[in-house]
């Protein structure tokens, strides 16, 4: 029934959330290394802008590339921080979904074992929730009951003072 599909998406769930956490991994681990090879690449560009300082003859001819340089090693750190918080993120988003993929195969776990209790109430055990199934009703009856017996006893005493 209802049950049982509702146990089977929270396990489902609960089993694509282990997949999308091995992508998060990668991606983080990606990202890193993005990051790194970034940084590396800002230290080699500061590396060839001081040593567009060379003289030749007198002259700097390589000079005005240096700028130019030091612009893309600059804008390269920015690129490996903005990695960096990216790989954090993720780092994030992994320990969050964890938790999810936790607590959705809790929901499962207590569905199927819901489950199995109604299963064993409809075999002939006794489980509380139908103790106190029977208990409302024998509560909500017993007002009609009491009604139609006074009812019936009024009826019964009028008939007999009006003849």
């Amino acid at each position: 029934g209802s049950l049982d599909s509702a146990a089977a998406a929270a396990s489902a769930a609960a089993d694509s959330i282990g997949g999308f956490d091995d992508s998060l991994a990668r991606a983080r681990s990606s990202t890193d290394e993005a990051a790194r090879l970034t940084a590396d690449a800002a230290r080699t560009m500061d590396s060839l802008a001081d040593a567009m300082g060379v003289t030749l003859l007198g002259t700097q001819p390589l000079l005005p590339m240096a700028n130019g340089f030091r612009t893309t090693a600059g804008q390269l750190r920015d690129l490996g921080g903005s990695l960096g918080g990216i790989g954090q993120a993720l780092g994030t988003n992994r320990t969050d979904l964890a938790a999810v993929g936790t607590q959705l195969d809790r929901l499962a776990r207590e569905l199927n074992d819901l489950r199995g209790g109604i299963g064993l109430e409809g075999a002939g055990a006794s489980p509380p929730l139908s103790w106190l199934f029977y208990g409302f009703l024998a509560w909500q009856l017993l007002p009609i009951v009491a009604a139609a017996l006074g009812g019936r006893w009024l009826l019964a005493h009028t008939r007999g003072t009006a003849e």
